[in-house]
């Protein structure tokens, strides 16, 4: 069987571009900037997990990776970032009360 040159240097290129695309296909996707908080002097990050209501006290960090289902704000103690989030309307304020027989809250 005759193979002309035209038909293998065609395959070749095809070769090579395929092996292009795969290569393509497994490159990482890019990390976007997404925003940058700096926060004022003696405050702290302070993160929400949407998902699980878990605040946490980041200190202050230098670089954070932004995450899915998180709010992220700047806040002198946890007292005060809860005050933002309500203010914000992310999260709702719970009204508790002291009972005057044993002192167990009520919501």
């Amino acid at each position: 069987m005759v193979v002309s040159k035209k038909f293998v240097s065609l395959h070749r290129q095809n070769i090579k571009n395929m092996a292009e695309e795969t290569n393509v296909e497994k490159k990482e996707p890019q990390r976007k900037l997404v925003g940058k908080v700096i926060p004022s002097a003696g405050h702290s990050l302070f993160s929400l997990n949407l998902k699980t209501g878990e605040i946490t006290n980041m200190g202050r960090p230098k670089q954070v990776d932004m995450e899915k289902d998180m709010v992220y704000r700047t806040a002198l103690n946890k007292k005060n970032f809860v005050k933002r989030l309500i203010r914000e309307g992310i999260m709702i304020k719970r009204l508790e009360r002291k009972t005057k027989d044993n002192g167990e809250t009520t919501e």
